[in-house]
């Protein structure tokens, strides 16, 4: 049969048939989702906050995270990978208990989550069944401090982070303040922290130590102090 001369269908028949999910991976070093289907899906129909990641199968008494949103997302396909937003992964870290091993990562979605080529809605996975993870990646990428604060008057260093923070973690005499990269330095010694787990950690420096600092004066008295730790 010549291709001026196609021959035409005798019965069509659409597919009807709903995608399924059957395995998905949690990389928290690449930051991505990998979604695994049955069938070519339509990337743009991607939508993970019809998702829930959750500690166990069961949703019931779960640890459990309903995703923001995304960052993109690779073609259509029966593989997609979905960029996940720093909001997303640094609440995921600060959750405890939850996506921090291959056993305690599990996710259920509903219909509106995806559809195939022909616009079938995929089907649902319930959060009371929930998909364990095929690969899980933990995150292996240290934390930066990329910003600080510090007020002469109320006494409080405030350092900021570019992901969640562990804040018993926390060594507060492994910080030295420098009135510059190469001048005079203050190292900080034990003072206390109340934040929880999170980007930001405030220190409360103490009134001895306070006074000690600002005794240095060449130290803390403008905005082009440094700070480093060990």
């Amino acid at each position: 049969i010549e291709s001026s001369s196609g021959q035409q269908v005798a019965t069509y028949t659409a597919d009807t048939t709903s995608p399924n999910l059957v395995a998905f991976d949690l990389d928290l070093t690449a930051e991505t989702l990998t979604l695994t289907f049955d069938e070519t899906v339509r990337s743009s129909t991607v939508d993970i906050r019809a998702s829930k990641l959750q500690s166990s199968s069961s949703s019931s008494g779960a640890v459990t995270f309903v995703f923001s949103g995304d960052t993109g997302r690779s073609a259509d396909g029966t593989v997609i990978t979905v960029g996940l937003n720093v909001g997303d992964l640094n609440e995921i870290k600060r959750l405890t208990g939850l996506a921090t091993e291959t056993s305690n990562t599990y996710v259920s979605i509903s219909s509106t989550f995806a559809s195939d080529m022909s616009g079938n809605a995929v089907s649902e996975i319930s959060d009371s069944s929930g998909q364990g993870v095929g690969t899980f990646t933990a995150d292996s990428t240290q934390p930066q401090l990329v910003s600080f604060d510090l007020n002469m008057d109320s006494g409080v260093l405030t350092l900021t982070f570019d992901e969640t923070v562990l804040a018993s973690s926390l060594s507060t005499s492994a910080i030295t303040l420098l009135s510059s990269p190469d001048g005079d330095v203050f190292s900080l010694g034990v003072e206390s922290s109340t934040s929880s787990d999170g980007t930001v950690l405030t220190i409360v420096i103490s009134e001895a130590k306070l006074n000690a600092l600002k005794a240095t004066r060449s130290i803390a008295t403008s905005n082009i102090d440094h700070v480093t730790s060990d």
